[in-house]
C-alpha cells in the first residue's frame, strides 16, 4: 500500500523538470543586428529632404587653390616698444593702499593719471617721535599766523571807521595797515614751512608720502610689490602696459630667414585652435627692433595683430609665416567642415542623387574663410578633386547619419 502512493508523486517532479528543459525563447523578444560596414558614413535622403535643406545650390567642387606655403612657429604676445613702463621707487619708504586707487594685482586696467598707492617713508621709533614734534610745532605756528592775521584785518577794519567819523586820525590808520601787512607776512611763511614738511598747494612735503600714478592708460602686467612693503630707492613696483594693439614676436630658425617671404601678413592662433574663431591677421613691422638669440640661433622678427581683444600679453600662439615658395593646395569652404567628439574633422560628399558620403579630411590651416586641406586628403577610394562638397545642410546630414537629427 505504501509502494502504490510514493510512485505518482515521485513521478510527478520529473515530469515537470522534462517540461521546463524543453521550453523555448518567446518569438517577440526583437534580435539587434549591427550596421552593415557599406551604411556607416553613408546618408540617403528623399528629394523632397534634400530640396528643404537646400543642399544642392550650397554644393561646392573641391578644387585645387594657389595659396602661399607656411611655416608654422611659435610666438609671444607683447606690448610695442614704448606702450609699457615701469613704475619704480623714487625714494625707500612702505608702499601704502590708497582707499581709492584699485587692486595692485596683474590684470587690473588703469587710466593715465590715476593714484595707485602712496610711498610713505620708513622711520624709526626715534623719528618718529621727532617727526611729530615738528609736525606739531608747525600746525601751531600756522594756527597763530592765521589768527593773527584775522585780527589784524578786524583792526584795519576798525581803524578805517574811526577815521571816517573823525573820531581818530591818520597815524592809527597806518599803524593798523602795518600791523595788517606784518600779519600777512607772518602768514605766508607759517604756510609755506607748513607745506615744506607736510605738503600742500601741489607740493610735497618732507614728512608726506609720495603718489604713485599710473604713467598712462592700459593694464596692470606685472606687480612686484604688496601693501605695507618696505622698499629700496629705484625698486621696480609694477608695469603698467597700453592696451594698443600689441605685438608678436616669432623666433625664426637663421636658417630659414631666406626662404621668408617679405611682407607677407602671418596669421596667429591659438596653441590649441579654435574650431569655431579664423587666425588672426598680423601685419609685418618694417621699423622693427634688431634682435636675436645667438645661443638658440635664432632672429627675432614682429608683426603688429589688428585684433587686440583676443590674445593676452605673454600669451604663447602658433604662427604661420608666409614663404617665398608658392603651391597648390586642396581648398574649401569652411562652412562644410564637421568636427566629431574625438577632434576629427569630416566633410560630406554627393555621389548620386540624395546619397551623401561623409569623408575624412586632414585640415592645415583656416584662411579668409576657407580651409587649406593636406594632399593626404585626397585618397583614390576617397576624396577627390571635383567631389561634390555640401555646404548648406552639412550639420543636419552628421544628425540624420547618427539619428540625432529632427
Amino acid at each position: 500500500m505504501t509502494r502504490s502512493v510514493l510512485g505518482p508523486m515521485l513521478l510527478v517532479p520529473a515530469l515537470l523538470g522534462l517540461c521546463a528543459c524543453r521550453r523555448v525563447a518567446p518569438s517577440s523578444v526583437p534580435i539587434v543586428k549591427p550596421p552593415s560596414e557599406s551604411v556607416l558614413g553613408r546618408v540617403t535622403l528623399s528629394a523632397e529632404a534634400e530640396k528643404r535643406l537646400g543642399i544642392v545650390p550650397g554644393l561646392t567642387p573641391l578644387s585645387a587653390k594657389p595659396n602661399i606655403a607656411r611655416r608654422l612657429l611659435r610666438g609671444e604676445v607683447m606690448p610695442a616698444p614704448g606702450n609699457a613702463v615701469w613704475v619704480t621707487a623714487p625714494h625707500a619708504g612702505v608702499l601704502q593702499r590708497l582707499p581709492s586707487a584699485p587692486q595692485l594685482q596683474a590684470g587690473t586696467r588703469v587710466q593715465a593719471g590715476q593714484p595707485l598707492a602712496m610711498l610713505t617713508a620708513s622711520l624709526g621709533p626715534t623719528e618718529r617721535l621727532q617727526v611729530s614734534t615738528v609736525r606739531v610745532d608747525a600746525d601751531a605756528q600756522l594756527t597763530r599766523a592765521q589768527v593773527q592775521d584775522q585780527a589784524t584785518e578786524l583792526a584795519l577794519r576798525r581803524a578805517e571807521r574811526l577815521l571816517a567819523d573823525e573820531v581818530a586820525g591818520t597815524k592809527v590808520l597806518d599803524e593798523a595797515k602795518a600791523q595788517r601787512e606784518t600779519a600777512r607776512a607772518a602768514l605766508h611763511a607759517a604756510t609755506a614751512q607748513h607745506a615744506a614738511l607736510v605738503g600742500g598747494s601741489g607740493q610735497r612735503g618732507a614728512l608726506a608720502g609720495t603718489l604713485l600714478e599710473a604713467p598712462l592708460a592700459g593694464v596692470l602686467r606685472e606687480v612686484r610689490v604688496a601693501p605695507r612693503q618696505l622698499v629700496v630707492a629705484g625698486t621696480q613696483l609694477f608695469e603698467v602696459a597700453s592696451e594698443d594693439p600689441p605685438w608678436v614676436r616669432v623666433a625664426v630658425p637663421a636658417g630659414e630667414l631666406a626662404a621668408l617671404s617679405p611682407g607677407v601678413v602671418a596669421y596667429v592662433d591659438d596653441l590649441i585652435a579654435s574650431r569655431t574663431e579664423a587666425p588672426a591677421e598680423a601685419l609685418p613691422v618694417e621699423s622693427a627692433p634688431r634682435t636675436a638669440q645667438p645661443l638658440q640661433g635664432t632672429v627675432d622678427r614682429y608683426f603688429a595683430l589688428t585684433d587686440r581683444s583676443r590674445f593676452q600679453l605673454g600669451q604663447t600662439v602658433a604662427v604661420w609665416l608666409g614663404l617665398r615658395a608658392d603651391l597648390e593646395s586642396p581648398a574649401l569652404p569652411a562652412a562644410a567642415l564637421l568636427y566629431d567628439p574625438s577632434g576629427g574633422t569630416w566633410v560630406y560628399e554627393r555621389t548620386a542623387e540624395q546619397v551623401f558620403v561623409r569623408r575624412r579630411v586632414e585640415v592645415v590651416r583656416i584662411e579668409a574663410e576657407r580651409a587649406i586641406l593636406s594632399p593626404r586628403s585626397l585618397q583614390p577610394s576617397g576624396l577627390h578633386l571635383g567631389a561634390a562638397i555640401v555646404t548648406a545642410g552639412a550639420m543636419e546630414l552628421y544628425g540624420a547619419e547618427f539619428g540625432s537629427g529632427k
